[in-house]
């Protein structure tokens, strides 16, 4: 499988898209193969390796992985190059505590504002991310997992709120796919999800903010015990 990949960015470096720059292109290669799980939690990142992997310079490489440390998906290893992010039990306590606050208010104020196009693309993600669970596709349903919740609160009207959450979905996207490698919650996350829509449907904001930050408590709790990460 490594070969295939490899063969496959190099191509995909290589050609087509002449007009995105190529640390862009290489930053989302690599930010591909880390969602996918093809770069593993604390695997090394060795940037002559990743020249060769996705048929690039070295410098694209640096630019790309420099980029990720933003995102949180690798980190710097101090003078001794880069390693795909690990997210300890901390990680994943300080980023579901953001969540746990501002989702659920997000939602609530949200929920006024919702309107028959966007109630019609959530019951078409949940529809897609139903698909994905039997076609055993965790990767497109960690990205449809991400959408839903970002199109839930995107009309409560505060863009800096939208956009810190926005900021998070990637990491948020690692933490699910290493979840449900562990243990498949995702039956039960899509069933939430849809009692969560019907409270919005009905137009019950507390009790979908409410429903929504049970989902999230319970999904941290998931994650710190099923994946055995330390603090």
């Amino acid at each position: 499988m490594e070969g295939t990949v490899g063969r496959t960015t190099r191509r995909a470096a290589g050609t087509g898209a002449e007009n995105v720059p190529l640390a862009r292109r290489t930053y989302e290669l690599i930010r591909e193969d880390i969602l996918s799980q093809r770069l593993l939690p604390r695997e090394t990142l060795i940037e002559v390796e990743l020249s060769e992997r996705y048929g690039v310079s070295k410098t694209p490489v640096r630019e790309a992985l420099l980029a990720l440390a933003q995102t949180g998906l690798v980190e710097s290893l101090a003078f001794r190059g880069w390693r795909v992010k690990h997210f300890t039990a901390d990680d994943a306590r300080e980023i579901y505590e953001i969540r746990e606050v501002l989702e659920p208010y997000a939602l609530r104020a949200a929920v006024p504002h919702m309107t028959d196009e966007r109630l019609a693309r959530l019951h078409q993600i949940l529809s897609d991310a139903r698909r994905a669970i039997e076609d055993g596709d965790l990767p497109t349903l960690s990205r449809l997992n991400r959408l839903y919740h970002i199109e839930l609160v995107e009309p409560c009207g505060n863009s800096r709120i939208v956009g810190f959450l926005h900021r998070l979905q990637d990491q948020l996207r690692v933490m699910a796919v290493r979840t449900w490698s562990r243990a498949a919650s995702y039956r039960r996350e899509a069933d939430q999800h849809e009692a969560i829509l019907a409270a919005v449907e009905a137009g019950d904001g507390e009790r979908a903010a409410r429903l929504l930050r049970s989902h999230i408590v319970e999904f941290r709790r998931r994650y710190v015990e099923v994946s055995g990460v330390e603090r």
